[in-house]
């Protein structure tokens, strides 16, 4: 029999009045952090077999910038290419995507100039 093990991740999101992320905190059993860890912004996609769709929740506090968002976006792109070309082992995944986040990079970078968001 396949010995098993349970991992656990914890969000703890604190909101305003209106409902927005004041304050956002994680922590996970595979940690070497014990305590929770602030960060500004959490993505989680979930697949659901039975409706066959992705659930996803995207949070950032008021605090998130719009450079860090763009740095945020990008490494996010950048790691699920890598995953979702070691998941499927479509080389060809990896290599549009790159391009496609090559030109990403660029424009977003030409408009974070052009309209003062560096």
């Amino acid at each position: 029999m396949e010995e098993k093990r349970k991992s656990e991740i914890v969000l703890k999101v604190e909101l305003d009045k209106n409902n927005v992320p004041l304050d956002i905190k994680w922590k996970a059993s595979d940690s070497e952090h014990k305590e929770l860890k602030d960060c500004k912004s959490f993505l989680v996609s979930i697949w659901d077999p039975f409706e066959k769709n992705a659930l996803s929740i995207h949070l950032w506090t008021k605090a998130m910038q719009v450079d860090e968002m763009n740095h945020l976006y990008m490494q996010t792109l950048m790691n699920f290419t890598d995953s979702f070309q070691k998941a499927t082992g479509n080389p060809m995944v990896k290599k549009q995507l790159n391009e496609f986040l090559e030109k990403f990079a660029k424009d977003t970078a030409e408009w974070a100039r052009s309209s003062g968001q560096e």
